[in-house]
């Protein structure tokens, strides 16, 4: 009764302070269709939970789960341990009693687990240890998120609205995985702070370098290895507001002079190679067990010619899995269909695709497509295995859907027969600058 009461009363709160935001007054939704959607948010993922409480043994959203907890206990007897650990220092422990920090090793190996942790430790007191209460802060951020892809969406893709709304709102992966406790939620949250901000450096630019930083800092403290992915497409949509007529050469030059950079420093500065740690680490994905693990991955030979090798494999694995035939369970079912359908609106672009794309929307859609296509090999270089792909691969799946759908000719097919959202006078910023601030 205490968990239902504090959901009830936090989500009151939120309507409350909803209703009062200007963050939420969106043309085309209305309030409480958005806070609709909320509530549906926290519904997943209380079923998220439940799902791998019950079902997959717990994983990692239960150790997670209880790692906070037991940090969060330790707070009034060594306060100080919470801090120091948080830094990474070395601690030496007073007591078995007290919960045994990750070695400092794991600090920088898996910062992204220290990080999360850590912080929900501190909404235990908020929460009170309630698992389905930290889901209404978690679906506050994921509605938060999906609330600001929706505006930038809109405002420069020209993709119809009903459309957009499942897309932004209701992918199925997109939806399950960020609903639930785990790092997803917060990638998803610093990509959208990183996309605000770059979509916004022509009309607000004081802003616009806040909401950028913003966004790199929340993303490197869930997976601080995407950062490594989305500095090249930062920068070159910057370039690109400046040499418009080139976008695709911009996007081009600027992966390929990172690449260089990357092989310099490996060569004379790093201490360390990148293939070997992306061989380190899809070793380790590799001896790791769990039940819908992929047969027949081969072990990456530490060369660059190993990676390259495995490149067909990987883009198979990520694109094309989970295969019908070896579903095990309900979930593994509805990625298989998903991502059916995600190969099924590939070709229908194909089929029927725009003539003529909106010269403004170009930039967007290179940030898109060479974040997303990046993302999506180095998982499936990585990971072998297809619970962890499907998680993996949603953030990324959902930016080339929205690629897709502004590319995919609606009218042609009859689907929606009204007129696109809006078009934009070439290479010109929005003039619709109250949807696109953070407030």
């Amino acid at each position: 009764m205490t968990a239902l009461f504090l959901i009830v009363l936090y989500c009151s709160i939120f309507y409350w302070w909803m209703n009062r935001s200007s963050f939420f007054e969106i043309k085309g939704l209305t309030k409480s269709s958005i806070y609709l959607i909320f509530l549906i948010k926290v519904a997943v993922g209380v079923s998220y939970g439940f799902i791998h409480m019950h079902y997959f043994g717990g994983g990692d959203t239960c150790l997670y789960f209880e790692a906070s907890e037991i940090i969060y206990n330790t707070f009034l007897e060594h306060p100080s341990y919470y801090i120091q650990s948080i830094l990474g220092e070395k601690l030496p422990m007073p007591s078995e009693d007290v919960f045994e920090y990750p070695r400092r090793e794991i600090f920088w190996k898996d910062f992204g687990t220290y990080a999360l942790v850590h912080l929900h430790a501190i909404l235990h007191l908020f929460t009170f240890g309630y698992y389905s209460v930290f889901i209404v802060y978690i679906a506050i951020i994921s509605l938060y998120a999906s609330v600001i892809f929706y505006k930038i969406f809109r405002t420069y893709l020209d993709i119809p609205k009903a459309a957009l709304v499942f897309f932004c709102f209701f992918l199925p992966s997109l939806l399950f995985w960020t609903s639930g406790f785990h790092k997803d939620v917060f990638v998803y949250l610093g990509l959208s702070l990183l996309l605000l901000g770059i979509t916004n450096q022509q009309t607000n630019p004081r802003k616009a370098i806040g909401s950028i930083i913003g966004g790199l800092v929340i993303v490197a403290l869930a997976r601080y290895y995407l950062i490594a992915l989305l500095f090249p497409a930062t920068l070159a949509y910057w370039w690109s507001l400046h040499r418009p007529k080139h976008v695709i050469a911009n996007f081009v030059s600027v992966y390929a002079l990172f690449s260089f950079v990357a092989i310099i420093l490996e060569l004379f500065v790093l201490p360390f190679s990148f293939i070997d740690v992306i061989t380190t680490r899809q070793h380790e994905f590799l001896a790791t067990f769990g039940n819908s693990n992929i047969e027949g991955v081969p072990a990456l030979s530490n060369s660059l010619v190993g990676i390259l090798l495995i490149i067909p494999t990987a883009i198979v694995n990520v694109f094309c899995r989970p295969f019908l035939w070896e579903c095990q369970d309900i979930l593994q079912f509805f990625a298989s269909v998903e991502i059916m359908a995600f190969l099924g609106l590939i070709i229908a672009t194909f089929v029927v695709p725009k003539k003529q794309l909106n010269p403004s929307s170009k930039p967007l859609m290179s940030f898109l497509f060479f974040y997303a296509i990046s993302n999506l090999i180095l998982i499936g270089i990585l990971v072998s295995n297809v619970g962890t792909i499907v998680r993996y691969r949603a953030i990324a799946l959902g930016f080339l859907a929205m690629l897709l759908l502004n590319i995919l000719d609606f009218q042609k097919i009859k689907i929606f027969n009204k007129t696109p959202i809006r078009k934009l006078p070439k290479n010109k910023a929005p003039k619709e600058k109250e949807e696109m601030t953070m407030v």
